[in-house]
Parts: structure tokens; C-alpha cells; sequence
């Protein structure tokens, strides 16, 4: 075997520790569908800049932290844009980002269990559908706490 260098540069795996010394948060929080789509891409990207990840390297760490519903719009992708951080974003930004309010709510009002489909997975998508249905008045709320 050859003499291994320990000058040479650790590997570029996700990390294991989700905040740095100071308090810097260093690795993304999980993402399953139910929360901003937008606030937690631009959280991967100063996450990514931090830690100086190419989009190459968003590519491979990113999946790790799509979870649940988010996971399942994962998988319809093609297996080249699974690894694609833009493509990746493209469709989680169709699938949970912000639509029209009218359109939503119409859509939670037709929204019906599809046949196979888990008690869990139709209950997810629900909610996901209210909250973007009526955002404006969780929005409004919050803003007068």
C-alpha cells in the first residue's frame, strides 16, 4: 500500500453536526413539503456558500435532506437530474412553491384519496394544500403576534 499524505484534503461529505462553534448553522434542515420551498432553497444556498459546495456537490448532498413528500417529486425526476441541484429545484418549487390562492383552494376542495394511496401521504398533501390556500391570513396573523 502507499503511504497515505495527511496534508490531503478531507473528504467532501455532508457534515454531521448541524451548527458550527458560533452558531453558524452548517447543513441544510431536512425539507418534506410542508414548509417554504423558497426560505429553505435560499437556506441551502448560504449553507452552500459557507461551506464552498459546487453545484455539482449540491447535486449529491441535497437528496439527503429531502424527506417525505418532497422525497417522493424527488424520484419522478430523470436519474441525471436526481443529481441536478437546479433541476431539483425546479420541481420542488412546482410541486410546493407558491400558486395562485383560488387555484389551491379549488384544488384542496377537489383534492380526493387517490386509490393506493397512504392515509399519511393524502393527509400531508391537505395540509399542504390548506396552508397555501389561506397563507395570507396564517401570514397576517403572524405578523400582528
Amino acid at each position: 500500500n502507499p503511504p497515505t499524505n495527511s496534508t490531503s484534503n478531507p473528504p467532501t461529505n455532508p457534515p454531521t453536526n448541524s451548527m458550527m462553534a458560533d452558531g453558524i448553522r452548517k447543513e441544510p434542515d431536512s425539507f418534506d413539503g410542508t414548509g417554504d420551498v423558497d426560505a429553505w432553497i435560499k437556506s441551502v444556498n448560504r449553507i452552500a456558500k459557507l461551506r464552498e459546495w459546487t453545484n455539482e456537490m449540491l447535486g449529491k448532498i441535497v437528496p439527503i435532506y429531502i424527506v417525505g413528500a418532497a422525497a417522493r417529486v424527488l424520484d419522478e425526476l430523470s436519474t441525471d437530474d436526481q443529481e441536478n441541484f437546479l433541476e431539483i429545484c425546479t420541481a420542488l418549487r412546482a410541486k410546493f412553491g407558491p400558486q395562485d390562492t383560488a387555484f389551491l383552494y379549488n384544488c384542496l376542495l377537489d383534492r380526493r384519496q387517490r386509490v393506493g394511496e397512504s392515509v399519511g401521504d393524502y393527509a400531508t398533501d391537505l395540509h399542504r394544500l390548506g396552508q397555501q390556500s389561506f397563507r395570507h391570513l396564517w401570514l397576517s396573523k403572524r405578523g400582528k403576534n
